[in-house]
């Protein structure tokens, strides 16, 4: 498993998964009501999803 971080305008959730594509449909199983409570897109192209690794962000994702 690996850490994806998913962002889209001021929503941001980080996912374990195995790619890119697991971690995205993850998301919207799991958060789907909320996803469509603040209107974000459900697809996948309109989000920026990136691998964590320790080394990205100085290894610390802030949320705010």
């Amino acid at each position: 498993m690996k850490v994806f971080y998913l962002a889209q305008e001021n929503f941001g959730c980080v996912v374990y998964a195995d790619n890119e594509n697991d971690a995205f449909e993850k998301m919207k199983c799991q958060r789907k009501e909320l996803l469509e409570i603040l209107g974000l897109p459900l697809d996948i192209t309109r989000w920026g999803i990136e691998e964590f690794t320790p080394d990205l962000y100085d290894g610390v994702l802030c949320f705010y």
